[in-house]
């Protein structure tokens, strides 16, 4: 797997025998082996039983899979975690979700580590931190998994010969809150503190249940008001600035049904409108 080469002796290719190249370098013992990915590596050194031992020690871990190479190892996790994330793929929200969660709470802490550096005791100290800041444990849970993610990406290039982020042990959460639901009076009040462009969507979140995401991706043309549903097609969101429109959660439409009362209601709202149009929009007919 590993083999020594003495750099002042070759083998005559013509004649078999060996020969003196005259070489004059100071480590004329050099080990060469093959890394997990079949890149050629090497290490010189100036004593024999020292390139023995090199040798020995390489091929142990290229047999136990914990061989790193040392020069991918000593690039920083910024680096790591702009490679992760230049071939992660998902949403244009998802993955900006994942930016800025890189960027609050794991650049500043080991942006300029080097990746090989890093061992579980920073998992721990990184969770204990959250924790102690008040943080929630899907938010933990959430950025110890991007950071298993970004060393998952320098283990699989041989950066590193284990994950050390992998399956940490979570803080448990206190009391979860119960979940308020506002009753049709309530919806009623809400919507008559808003101004007239959005009394009628603040109404229709409160009854139909929808995310926000996609009440603003709702289109006339969705309304089937005749059979009491609306067809929920699309989602939009902010990303760095921008409006995006993709696909609902899990990537699959879905119908809702309203009551009798909204579907009137809608049915007044969008009278001389063109189906194509935003259901919901700004006062300058803009897209929410």
């Amino acid at each position: 797997m590993a083999t020594i080469q003495d750099r002042r002796r070759r083998k005559d290719k013509t004649t078999g025998k060996t020969v003196d190249t005259r070489w004059e370098g100071t480590k004329p013992y050099r080990v060469i082996w093959r890394d997990r990915a079949g890149k050629q590596r090497s290490r010189s050194f100036a004593k024999r039983a020292h390139a023995n031992q090199y040798k020995t020690e390489i091929e142990a871990q290229l047999l136990t899979g914990t061989y790193a190479d040392v020069s991918l190892g000593k690039l920083t996790f910024n680096e790591w975690a702009d490679r992760y994330l230049s071939h992660v793929i998902g949403k244009p929200t998802t993955i900006a979700s994942y930016e800025s969660a890189i960027n609050r709470h794991l650049r500043p802490r080991f942006g300029h580590r080097a990746i090989n550096t890093i061992t579980r005791d920073d998992t721990k100290q990184l969770i204990a931190q959250m924790h102690g800041d008040g943080k929630k444990r899907q938010t933990i849970k959430n950025t110890t998994n991007l950071f298993a993610a970004v060393l998952q990406t320098a283990l699989d290039a041989g950066a590193i010969s284990t994950n050390a982020a992998t399956k940490p042990k979570l803080p448990r959460d206190g009391l979860k809150r119960e979940k308020v639901f506002l009753s049709p009076t309530e919806i009623e009040l809400l919507a008559g503190c808003v101004g007239p462009q959005y009394s009628m969507m603040v109404r229709f979140a409160g009854h139909s249940g929808l995310r926000a995401g996609e009440i603003h991706g709702l289109k006339i043309s969705d309304l089937r008001l005749d059979l009491g549903y609306v067809e929920v097609k699309r989602n939009v969101t902010e990303v760095r600035g921008k409006l995006t429109v993709g696909k609902p959660k899990n990537g699959k439409s879905r119908t809702v049904f309203l009551g009798a009362t909204m579907c009137t209601e809608l049915d007044l709202f969008i009278v001389g409108r063109n189906k194509d149009e935003w259901l919901f929009t700004t006062e300058n007919d803009g897209q929410i």
